[in-house]
């Protein structure tokens, strides 16, 4: 529904990401709520969020100053004057973030394609898009996990995170949790993207 402003290294929104937030909206009831966008990118998602979800508001953090400024700049072409207030944009890694507050959601689409895919990616993401945006390490997950050990510490008790992964992750991503249960987060569902793929799972703070 919006149009924005994406300059490289910056990754271009992709129908999969929109999925992700429509399934973010449809299942937010609360109001006020609090949301944190991890590596907010073009700041797509924090911002739809913003605009779509009455009395939400969205921190966004990255560690690319052109991702924060490009979506300092786009807070202007989503969101309404009245609501230009409600959105917040940080340069800060995962790991160093110390919010002053407690989030309701955590959303998440970060670099999360293992390393031996990189190279099947299609040229146009290749030679325009940051291979630190995409590539996850080598099985992908090591953002990932820097999310989930944080929960805990951000958001409040039930609180939830909604993250955009590869298919191959969800059940590595439950195993992990089970496996580690000081992390105080439950696995709650896997959803299927608009091409059969496992693309997104919630997770919640217990």
């Amino acid at each position: 529904d919006y149009t924005v402003t994406i300059r490289p290294p910056l990754l271009c929104p992709r129908p999969e990401t929109e999925e992700l937030v429509m399934k973010i909206v449809e299942e937010t009831t609360e109001s006020p709520i609090n949301i944190l966008d991890v590596g907010c990118g073009t700041g797509v998602i924090g911002l739809a969020l913003a605009a779509k979800l009455p009395d939400a508001s969205v921190e966004a953090i990255d560690i690319d100053p052109i991702a924060i400024a490009t979506s300092r700049e786009n807070v202007a072409r989503v969101l309404a004057p009245s609501q230009v207030s409600s959105y917040r944009a940080t340069l800060c890694s995962a790991q160093d973030f110390r919010p002053d507050h407690r989030f309701d959601i955590v959303v998440s689409n970060p670099p999360y394609i293992p390393r031996a895919d990189m190279e099947t990616l299609a040229e146009d993401v290749i030679k325009y898009e940051s291979s630190d945006a995409l590539c996850g390490g080598d099985d992908g997950l090591d953002v990932i996990r820097v999310i989930v050990d944080k929960l805990s510490t951000w958001c409040i008790s039930g609180g939830v995170c909604w993250m955009e992964v590869d298919p191959t992750h969800p059940e590595a991503i439950k195993e992990w949790i089970v496996a580690n249960p000081h992390l105080r987060v439950s696995f709650e569902s896997t959803h299927i993207d608009m091409f059969g793929k496992e693309r997104f799972v919630k997770l919640r703070v217990v």
